[in-house]
């Protein structure tokens, strides 16, 4: 997906409330999203948290059979877990 794709989706689930609960669960699934670089999820991430509103409690759910995981992904989640 690409980042004006991304910024699209974000903006379209952002503009009206009535789509959005609290916690904002995003489930990131793709076949195999461990697949997809690092970078791509650091910035996805950042670009919901300058987009969202503050008081928005997001939860980033990556739906993995796991064997793909690195101390690399440790890292990412551990870092964006509010």
């Amino acid at each position: 997906m690409s980042r004006e794709t991304l910024e699209q989706s974000f903006r379209f689930l952002l503009e009206e409330p009535s789509r959005l609960v609290d916690p904002l669960v995003i489930a990131w699934h793709a076949g195999e999203p461990l697949a997809i670089p690092i970078e791509f999820y650091e910035s996805a991430f950042t670009l919901l948290e300058r987009m969202a509103p503050k008081s928005l409690k997001i939860e980033n759910w990556f739906q993995s059979n796991a064997t793909l995981i690195t101390q690399d992904w440790c890292d990412l989640i551990q870092r964006w877990q509010h």
